[in-house]
C-alpha cells in the first residue's frame, strides 16, 4: 500500500528525492529487490549532485549516509553520517545512522 502511494507521488513528481529516498525503503520492506536497488542508485546519483551545489546541507549528507547505507556502502555512509554531525552535531539520524553501523560491525567483528 505505502509503495502504491509513494509511486502516485513520484508519477507527478518524479524529482522529489525525499520521495524516491522513502520509496526506495518501501520496495525493500515489500522485498522488491531490484526496484529498491534501481531507486536507490537513482537517488544516491541526484544526493551526491546535490552535496556538490549545497555542501553545508546536514540533511542532504544524511540522507546520503542513508542511501549508501541501504546499497551496503558503508564505509562511505559512516563518512556522509560523520559530515553531517560536523555541520550539526545534534542531528538524531546521523547519529543513529552511526550507532546502526557500529551495531553492524560489532555484529561482523563477533561472527
Amino acid at each position: 500500500k505505502a509503495v502504491d502511494s509513494l509511486e502516485q507521488v513520484i508519477g507527478s513528481d518524479p524529482s522529489d528525492v525525499g520521495v524516491r529516498f522513502f520509496l526506495g525503503r518501501a520496495y525493500e520492506r515489500a522485498n522488491y529487490i531490484e526496484k529498491a536497488q534501481a531507486e536507490n542508485e537513482e537517488v544516491i546519483i541526484t544526493l551526491e549532485e546535490a552535496v556538490e551545489s549545497q555542501p553545508d546541507d546536514d540533511a542532504i549528507h544524511y540522507f546520503l549516509g542513508a542511501a549508501y547505507e541501504a546499497t551496503g556502502e558503508l564505509d562511505k555512509a559512516e563518512q556522509e553520517y560523520r559530515v553531517a554531525l560536523e555541520i550539526n552535531p545534534n542531528l538524531q539520524e546521523a547519529i543513529k545512522g552511526l550507532e546502526r553501523l557500529e551495531g553492524m560491525q560489532t555484529e561482523m567483528d563477533g561472527s
